[in-house]
């Protein structure tokens, strides 16, 4: 999929390979985004929606995590691990697990 991704309007983002090759359009966000992060297997985003989603390298959704508040920040802490917070200042640990 990529390395950069682009925010578009209602909720989606373009995402292209660093060789500049467009990828998919990622749009299962309600609101906003607020943040996007490359990882090595796909990508973050995270919207005032309050929903932390997981993409795929084919630009396919893996998992979401859905708050009660927007969310402003994800920190990743080795593969499979997230910290975020939101706006109303709760940090929140996540722990992603295939099954």
């Amino acid at each position: 999929m990529s390395n950069r991704a682009l925010e578009l309007a209602h909720g989606r983002l373009l995402s292209w390979s660093a060789d500049g090759t467009p990828g998919a359009v990622l749009q299962e966000h309600e609101g906003s985004i607020q943040g996007a992060l490359a990882l090595t297997d796909g990508l973050l985003s995270w919207s005032e929606d309050g929903a932390l989603r997981s993409w795929n390298t084919q630009g396919e959704p893996l998992a979401v995590y859905s708050g009660d508040a927007e969310i402003t920040h994800c920190i990743v802490q080795g593969t499979q691990r997230f910290v975020i917070g939101d706006a109303v200042g709760r940090m929140i640990f996540l722990c992603y697990r295939d099954h």
